[in-house]
């Protein structure tokens, strides 16, 4: 009845505006700068409550603001995946309801999907900042399920991370792997409509 997405990675090829943007804000902090191998294993798909208290070790507030304040110089260089858009209406045009979940702070992810326009695309948008625990716990998906009104047992949420494979299934939902192992796995979006109309 309902698929969520994970945005950053399965949508929304962003990792190196990412890691430019979390080496920007360590900067910032007077952290040392990280490698990309490093950002990959520990930081990428967290929880920015996370980030704020392990590698800025600063108020979660004050990491927000900076990553907002400082997040245009950075989005322009965005791209969306192959098929993004194509898939989305594709399910659209299936009446299934669809679902953004992201670890990104709400106001982020929207100021993100109306740049790249997508945001007609998406029955509900929660962000990381509504819930009090980011993924991997299933709060989020939890409450798009709610939004949604629909059972976490007919929906299916497609993530690039290991750390959201794991709130998928805690949440109870089946689970799609964007080039990484779910109980099924895609490697191009275009893929989706096979998995759950085969």
């Amino acid at each position: 009845k309902a698929i969520l997405f994970d945005m950053d990675g399965v949508l929304v090829d962003s990792i190196e505006d990412w890691f430019r943007l979390f080496n920007k804000t360590l900067k910032h902090f007077g952290k040392e700068e990280f490698a990309l191998e490093k950002f990959l294993n520990k930081v990428w798909g967290g929880p920015i409550e996370r980030d704020a208290e392990e590698f800025f070790g600063k108020p979660l507030g004050d990491v927000k603001k900076f990553y907002f304040d400082n997040f245009d110089s950075f989005k322009e260089n965005l791209r969306l995946f192959p098929n993004t858009k194509e898939t989305l209406t594709i399910l659209k045009n299936k009446k299934l309801k669809l679902g953004l979940v992201t670890n990104t702070p709400k106001k982020q992810a929207h100021k993100l999907i109306n740049h790249l326009k997508l945001k007609e695309y998406f029955d509900v948008v929660v962000g990381g900042d509504e819930v009090e625990h980011g993924k991997p716990a299933p709060d989020m998906i939890l409450l798009a399920c709610r939004k949604l009104g629909v059972k976490p047992r007919d929906s299916i949420y497609v993530g690039d991370t290991n750390v959201d494979i794991i709130a998928g299934k805690k949440a109870g939902c089946f689970t799609i792997g964007f080039k990484i192992d779910g109980d099924e796995r895609i490697d191009d979006l275009s893929e989706i409509e096979k998995k759950i109309f085969k």
